[in-house]
């Protein structure tokens, strides 16, 4: 490892390699803010002045009030690597649950903090993972989950098996209630949230990596009521939007694969969903309530759009956005009047938004100020047949009047899986390569979330196969048309990305003049015995699977002329295959190497 490090840095370091450093410095130099939250009164958010480790909470007394320090992440490590996960504020403004992890690990170790004065309680809480933090409206206590701690299951368990418990101020760990467990499924995770009233707590089962749930409600003004199924079977997703009057909402994709909002009466002890918001044309990516009306997010052609609606479905209107992007966040209770949102784009910084439902005025809550100049550059969305004949979208970003000379270096990046979406977000790296003249162009796989349910199946398991045409038909596209040529033409993916770049590889290696290989899943073969690949993946000797799996295995077929780089990440890379092609590296006389680059 040592050696291709060694040889990496004698290929791509220099007096240009720090050149491009400097520039990336000056690129991210710039102050941002996060989407805040109110509670009662107050206003918490994260500040970065540019180029600090970690994100700094502060707290606001009042929307235009004083703000001050909450809590700065990077006092906690001497070398920053200590981490702010997430926060649950109680709806008073009075206490704050919050999760720190350490050195990228997924644990989490749970604090409370006065907000008032700045201090901790006594309260610490371990072995949580991916834990949601549920306030009783009391100020009390919380639900959370947590894992085994370790040496009380067998080894490795401790990464299964999770439960929900509330924890009460004051007391000591061991004295939780346990409150929902499922031992007989030990690969389940649960979110836990209770409504305004603190009548019923719902918890939300998730098996893996999956969207696809399971909900339970239990009452907890009734002693000793039992835990209450709402929705069984893992079949479709199903997200809790909110509860008014007892009324619950949901997100969901059952007999909508571009999504719907329903609605259970559970405080009249039903448990039948009745349609709200149907599915309509465009994907459905959030819901939420705010100010007694329903807020639906809708994804057209992968681009943004917010309508507001009656809390029975009935439209009133839209939220006019600054230019076609991505809504990233968005908060704001059922008896509160104002919401926050971030917007961002290719060109537009991630800028923190207020909406007034009183006025019905979207404005800056702090302006961003980066250090590009997005009226320089221009965004392009075009279609192109894939194998089958399937348009798929890509966007082209560019600076402006770059011409069409069949030479222009190019950047092809794409994911496709796991139903994420890669909608128009701002990334200050991309300009290094925009101001050299580059074309950046990213493409809507199959696989991935932005066009439903359907779409993400249609790149899934044994028709993987579709996302690496697309892929393949994204770079065809970008030579037929004028823009490029094979010899100019770049690849880059990432995680599940890397699998992506690193199958196309191996089946159109004419077709790209070089690879950036990132953390990739490398062994689909394998994969499904690694922590998040077992209830991510099926098993692939599995009749259906096994064929696609064995066809998509780059780990085995790895070309030269290819850049790897695997940052540590064990709980979602495996250490598989990819290493073989590093020893031909070290040969004398090897001239296209596979760069790799990382301390495995």
């Amino acid at each position: 490892v040592e050696a291709e490090n060694k040889l990496t840095a004698s290929l791509l370091g220099g007096s240009q390699h720090e050149a491009l450093k400097k520039r990336l410095q000056e690129l991210f130099d710039y102050p941002r803010v996060s989407v805040p939250e109110q509670r009662g009164g107050r206003y918490f958010y994260l500040r970065n002045t540019g180029l600090q480790n970690q994100s700094i909470l502060f707290v606001r007394e009042g929307r235009t009030g004083p703000e001050r320090v909450l809590l700065d992440p990077n006092a906690l490590s001497p070398d920053g690597t200590v981490a702010l996960t997430s926060t649950s504020v109680t709806r008073d403004g009075a206490l704050m649950a919050y999760t720190l992890s350490k050195s990228g690990s997924d644990r989490q170790e749970i604090f409370v903090r006065d907000v008032a004065t700045g201090e901790n309680r006594p309260d610490h809480l371990r072995w949580a993972k991916f834990t949601s933090l549920a306030w009783t409206p009391d100020g009390k206590g919380f639900f959370y989950s947590r894992f085994p701690r370790p040496g009380t299951v067998s080894p490795g368990d401790e990464n299964y098996y999770c439960k929900v418990y509330y924890h009460r101020l004051g007391e000591g760990q061991d004295e939780d209630a346990l409150v929902y467990e499922r031992p007989d499924e030990k690969e389940l995770v649960f979110g836990s949230s209770v409504t305004r009233d603190g009548r019923f707590l719902l918890v939300t089962a998730f098996r893996g990596a999956s969207g696809k749930s399971e909900v339970f409600a239990r009452d907890l003004k009734a002693p000793g009521a039992p835990m209450r199924p709402v929705v069984t079977g893992f079949a479709d997703v199903w997200s809790f939007v909110d509860e008014v009057d007892g009324r619950f909402y949901f997100q969901t994709d059952k007999d909508a694969p571009l999504g719907q909002v329903v609605v259970v009466d559970l405080g009249r002890g039903q448990t039948r969903a009745v349609e709200v918001l149907p599915q309509g044309k465009e994907k459905l990516e959030a819901a939420a309530i705010v100010d007694r009306k329903l807020v639906a997010i809708r994804l057209r052609n992968a681009n943004c759009r917010v309508e507001l609606h009656t809390l029975d479905g009935r439209p009133l209107g839209t939220v006019e956005l600054p230019t076609l992007g991505t809504v990233a966040g968005l908060t704001g209770e059922p008896d509160q009047d104002e919401m926050f949102l971030g917007f961002t784009s290719y060109t537009y910084p991630t800028t923190p938004f207020r909406y007034d439902f009183k006025t019905g005025v979207l404005a800056p809550f702090e302006k961003t100020a980066s250090r590009v100049d997005g009226a320089a550059y221009e965004v392009e969305q075009v279609f192109y047949p894939s194998k089958d004949g399937t348009k798929v979208s890509m966007f082209l970003v560019r600076r402006k009047g770059l011409p069409k000379d069949t030479k222009r270096p190019t950047l092809l990046y794409g994911y496709g899986g796991f139903n994420i979406n890669l909608t128009p977000a701002f990334s200050p790296s991309a300009f290094v390569w925009l101001d050299r003249g580059g074309l950046l162009a990213v493409a809507n796989l199959r696989g991935g979330g932005e066009y439903g349910e359907e779409w993400h199946r249609a790149g899934m398991l044994e028709k993987k196969q579709n996302v690496f045409d697309d892929f393949i038909a994204a770079a065809e596209w970008l030579a037929t048309s004028g823009w490029t040529r094979r010899e100019k033409l770049a690849i880059e993916g990432a995680s599940n990305g890397g699998l992506l770049v690193g199958a196309v590889m191996t089946q159109r290696p004419e077709l790209f003049g070089a690879v950036v290989c990132q953390v990739p899943v490398a062994d689909m073969l394998r994969y499904h015995r690694f922590t998040v690949g077992s209830p991510s993946t099926a098993p692939p000797t599995t009749r259906s699977c096994f064929p696609s799996s064995t066809a998509t295995r780059p780990s085995t077929t790895s070309r030269r002329g290819s850049r790897i780089r695997r940052p540590w990440s064990p709980p979602r890379i495996p250490t598989t295959g990819w290493r073989r092609g590093w020893p031909r590296n070290l040969r004398p006389g090897c001239r296209r190497p596979a760069l790799a680059r990382g301390p495995c």
